[in-house]
C-alpha cells in the first residue's frame, strides 16, 4: 500500500508488504495521510463491529463492512464488482479467524500511520 511508501520515505521501520504501484513522491504521501488513517480507522472499527454480534452480522454492522471495503478499494482505483452483501456475510459467519487476523494487521497499520504522522509533525 501507499502506506508502506509513505513508511519507508520517512525511514520509519516496519513489515509491510508493498504490493500495489504508487509512484507518488513523498510529499503527495504525506499530503494523503489523513485519507490513509481514515480509511485504515474505519476499516478497523467496521471490522470490530462484525465481529461484535457472535454467530451472525447485524445489517448495520454488514453494511459499515461493505462500504469500509468498498471505499477502501476505490481508494486504490480496484474494481468494487465482486463485493456483494451475501458473500460478505457468509465469510463474516465462516472466517471469523481471518477478520480477526485483519483487524490486528490494520490495528498494526494504525500504529505505522500513527508514527509517520509523528515524524511528518517534528520536520
Amino acid at each position: 500500500m501507499c502506506s508502506a511508501k509513505l513508511a519507508t520515505g520517512l525511514g520509519i521501520p516496519h513489515s509491510l508488504e508493498d504490493k500495489l504501484q504508487c509512484n507518488d513522491p513523498l510529499s503527495v504521501l504525506t499530503s494523503k495521510y489523513t485519507i490513509f488513517y481514515r480509511q485504515i480507522d474505519e476499516l478497523i472499527h467496521a471490522i470490530n463491529g462484525s465481529l461484535s454480534i457472535e454467530g451472525t452480522v447485524a445489517g448495520e454492522q454488514l453494511s459499515r463492512l461493505e462500504n469500509a471495503f468498498r471505499d477502501s478499494l476505490a481508494l486504490i482505483c480496484a474494481d468494487t464488482s465482486a463485493l456483494q452483501a451475501d458473500k460478505l456475510r457468509a465469510f463474516c459467519v465462516s472466517c471469523r479467524n481471518m477478520l480477526h487476523e485483519a483487524c490486528a494487521k490494520f490495528s498494526q497499520l494504525r500504529e505505522i500511520l500513527a508514527a509517520c504522522k509523528y515524524k511528518i509533525s517534528n520536520d
